[in-house]
């Protein structure tokens, strides 16, 4: 009887932890709310009109954000995906992998006062390897904007900007 009594108080004891809920790692992360959802955007890109479909969400028991990107300009399309992974309050780490095989990882860092994201990496140019920037701007409940930019001699030269809104439900 004193066994059963040891079990049963265990057994009570653990039931609270088990039915808590996890806490929702993106609740405080005004990029992660805004941007879950699929999008449609228009823009230039070397000098090429392209069209965009992008595809957030969360991923992996939510511990993720999945970018599922598709490009489709004049001279064919592209796909690529992005795993965005929070590493502190204001920061994630980025997983890029592309349908020609290539991926890198790199880090992005969140402003909430200008609700926009910045990353930093770096890619092969014409004269080598290059940093690049690229943001994403949140400029209303249904549209956010990416710009994408070189660093040059005289400061970040844009490249490109891609303009998205939400597509309907």
């Amino acid at each position: 009887m004193k066994a059963l009594l040891v079990v049963l108080s265990v057994l009570f004891a653990l039931a609270p932890v088990a039915g808590q809920e996890r806490t929702d790692p993106w609740s405080d992360d005004f990029f992660a709310r805004a941007i879950v959802g699929s999008w449609t955007g228009t823009g230039v890109v070397y000098g090429n009109d392209v069209e965009l479909t992008r595809t957030w969400e969360r991923d992996l028991g939510d511990h993720f954000l999945r970018a599922d990107m598709h490009v489709s300009m004049s001279g064919g399309s592209f796909r690529a995906l992005g795993y965005w992974r929070r590493v502190g309050d204001s920061r994630y780490e980025i997983t890029w992998m592309d349908e020609m095989g290539e991926s890198q990882t790199f880090h992005a860092a969140r402003d909430p006062s200008t609700k926009q994201v910045t990353t930093y990496y770096v890619e092969d140019g014409d004269e080598g390897a290059e940093w690049r920037r690229l943001v994403y701007r949140i400029v209303g409940d249904n549209a956010y904007e990416e710009l994408m930019f070189r660093e040059s001699a005289d400061g970040w030269e844009q490249l490109a900007e891609f303009k998205f809104r939400r597509d309907a439900n």
